[in-house]
C-alpha cells in the first residue's frame, strides 16, 4: 500500500474520504474558593487529556489552592480515528476575603473591650458568638480568632490579642 498523509478531521476508508466528527466538552463549574479543595473536571467523551494551567493534571483534578485567585483556562483534547478535537472551559478561583478581627488592644484585666471583625457576611468567633462585634472581658492576655464568610461563602481567619 502507498503511505499517505491524513488531513485533520478526515479518514480514509477503503479509498474514499470520510469525515470525523465529534463533540468535545467539558462540564462548567461553579466558581471556586481559593482554599477549595481540588475536583475532578469533567469532559465528555472520556479519554482525552486536559492542560492548560499548572494547577490541573492531565487526568482532570483540579487544585484552586495551586492555581490562585483568577481565571484560568483549561483545554481538553481527545483524540479519535487519529483526529484530534479540543474542548475550552474557564474556570474562576475566587480570592482570599479581606478579613480583619482588628488591631491587638492592651486594657486592664477584667475590663469590658469591643472586637469588630469586617469582610465579610457571616462570623464565627473562638467564644462561639455569631455576630460581627463581641464584647470580651479578659483576665488575662487572650487571642480571639474569628472565622469571616464573604457573599461568596469564602472563608477566612484573623485573631486580634487583648491584653
Amino acid at each position: 500500500s502507498t503511505p499517505y498523509l491524513q488531513p485533520l478531521g478526515r479518514t480514509f476508508v477503503n479509498g474514499s474520504v470520510q469525515f470525523v466528527t465529534q463533540s468535545v466538552s467539558i462540564q462548567p463549574i461553579a466558581a471556586l474558593c481559593y482554599n477549595a479543595l481540588p475536583v475532578q473536571l469533567i469532559a465528555s467523551p472520556a479519554g482525552g487529556v486536559f492542560s492548560g494551567s499548572q494547577a490541573v493534571s492531565a487526568q482532570g483534578e483540579f487544585n484552586p489552592a495551586l492555581a490562585g485567585a483568577g481565571t484560568h483556562v483549561i483545554n481538553y483534547s481527545y483524540t479519535t480515528a487519529g483526529c484530534t478535537f479540543n474542548a475550552t472551559r474557564s474556570v474562576v478561583v475566587l480570592p482570599r476575603p479581606q478579613v480583619s478581627a482588628g488591631a491587638d488592644q492592651s486594657i486592664c484585666p477584667s475590663t469590658p473591650t469591643s472586637l469588630s471583625a469586617t469582610g465579610g457576611v457571616s462570623y464565627l468567633w473562638s467564644t462561639g458568638a455569631t455576630t460581627q462585634t463581641i464584647v470580651v472581658s479578659p483576665g488575662t492576655t487572650t487571642s480571639y480568632s474569628v472565622l469571616v464568610t464573604d457573599a461568596a461563602g469564602c472563608s477566612a481567619r484573623d485573631t486580634e490579642v487583648v491584653s
